[in-house]
């Protein structure tokens, strides 16, 4: 059974709760995404430092 989009159009209660689904999960991925750039670099400068104090 495949999901109806076009059903999400019909009403714009179903349109705004879609678009804010959307918008949610563009944040939550945005601010995931952050997080794991932060601790990659903070992780990646540290061993750099170590290399280079040995």
């Amino acid at each position: 059974m495949e999901f109806p989009l076009y059903y999400l159009s019909n009403t714009a209660v179903d349109s705004k709760l879609f678009s804010f689904i959307i918008i949610t999960l563009i944040i939550i991925t945005t601010n995931i995404c952050t997080i794991i750039y932060k601790v990659l670099k903070k992780h990646y400068i540290k061993n750099y430092y170590q290399q280079k104090g040995n």
